[in-house]
């Protein structure tokens, strides 16, 4: 293992600091964090509550997607054996990256990797900047995978999951039961969609109201509840009005409170996402939720690998309104009390042994351990 190691990027987003916290137990890491763009409505943390925080590293926009991190490279002359930095469009990392060739030291990425939607240049841009890291942490098998196709070593390449606050959502879980919720708040027994997470265009959320019209007309009624903030002038209360859907829609608005969100999922029947999912789907699964999202995964976040068709959710064929009402009404098949706690117990297995803090902090020792083992 490294004597120091130390870490540069995403920035303060909430769900960061358990396990950054973790690692700097754990790894002994030291953070200097990116800040965050405010405007894209990310809750972040106080940076006092984080273990070995450093310094913040201000982002300077050059063009296009890159970008220069403020005082990011004179790092270089701190006594540190590791960098783990973000993805290839900061400036100063591939400064770092070519820094260390001169040096003892080393460089790992932690970063999506490649999504198989990149076209030739973006691809190329990438692909130099994964052959020149030492280590390459990515967050699912299908990085790794698209990523020895455009030349990366595959030995370079550690998948290392994802994760939230494990501790505190296993307290959360332990807690929870079956409750009327929902029938309280819509007078009625239908089953109940959720989604959880910012409201923006490119989720399509208007699918879900184009697909709960379908399945009225088919007889089959359902309600729907929206959890999170409206940040993209989305006006998703305008449509539901347009359509007549007031009484089985719900704007929840954002919720922080992981009592609160846990007790939704848990008795809700399926958590759907149109555009794309990403941690939403960890949150739904780790209180028993299972996630319905589209299926091209080049343009999915990465924990869409914890939805197993028919176990922990499903995939539809993406911008296909009549497709996602059909596998919404397969899962609305589901809500027996028996099946609904067998797909539970489904959801709780996929995330404690693969998207948890433990697991994923497992999967960077074992990594780094084998790494300077091997210098």
């Amino acid at each position: 293992m490294a004597k120091k190691k130390i870490c540069i990027f995403g920035g303060g987003s909430m769900y960061r600091l358990p396990i950054y916290n973790v690692m700097a137990k754990e790894l002994d890491c030291d953070f200097y964090i990116c800040e965050d763009d405010p405007s894209k409505g990310i809750k972040t943390y106080d940076y006092s509550q984080l273990i070995n925080y450093r310094d913040s590293l201000l982002p300077r926009s050059i063009v296009g997607n890159f970008y220069w991190l403020k005082n990011a490279v004179s790092l270089i002359n701190k006594p540190y054996d590791l960098y783990i930095v973000g993805g290839p469009f900061c400036l100063s990392y591939w400064v770092l990256i070519l820094l260390t060739k001169f040096s003892r030291k080393n460089v790992a990425s932690w970063s999506h990797g490649i999504y198989g939607r990149e076209k030739k240049l973006r691809k190329l841009i990438k692909t130099w900047y994964y052959k020149l890291c030492d280590i390459n942490f990515v967050y699912n098998e299908r990085a790794i995978k698209l990523m020895t196709e455009c030349g990366v070593q595959k030995k370079k390449i550690i998948s290392v999951g994802n994760s939230l606050d494990t501790d505190e959502d296993l307290r959360v879980r332990k807690s929870l039961i079956k409750s009327d919720i929902f029938r309280e708040y819509f007078n009625n027994d239908f089953p109940t969609l959720i989604f959880v997470g910012r409201v923006t265009k490119e989720k399509r959320l208007d699918m879900i109201i184009d697909s709960m019209k379908i399945l009225n007309a088919k007889g089959v009624y359902l309600n729907f509840v929206v959890v999170g903030k409206d940040i993209d002038g989305v006006n998703l209360n305008d449509l539901v009005k347009l359509n007549g859907l007031e009484k089985y829609v719900y704007l929840y608005g954002p919720c922080y409170d992981n009592t609160i969100l846990g007790n939704l999922f848990y008795n809700a029947d399926v958590c759907v996402s149109p555009g794309n999912v990403g941690l939403t789907a960890i949150s739904a699964m780790t209180f028993g939720c299972p996630v319905i999202t589209h299926g091209d995964f080049s343009y999915q976040g990465p924990e869409f690998e914890a939805i197993n068709p028919n176990f922990t959710g499903d995939f539809f064929r993406q911008g296909d309104v009549e497709d996602l009402a059909n596998v919404i009404q397969k899962w609305l098949d589901n809500t027996n009390s028996k099946k609904r706690e067998e797909i539970r117990i489904n959801t709780f297995s996929e995330v404690d042994n693969r998207w948890n803090i433990y697991s994923e902090v497992q999967a960077f020792k074992q990594s780094l351990t084998s790494f300077y083992n091997n210098l």
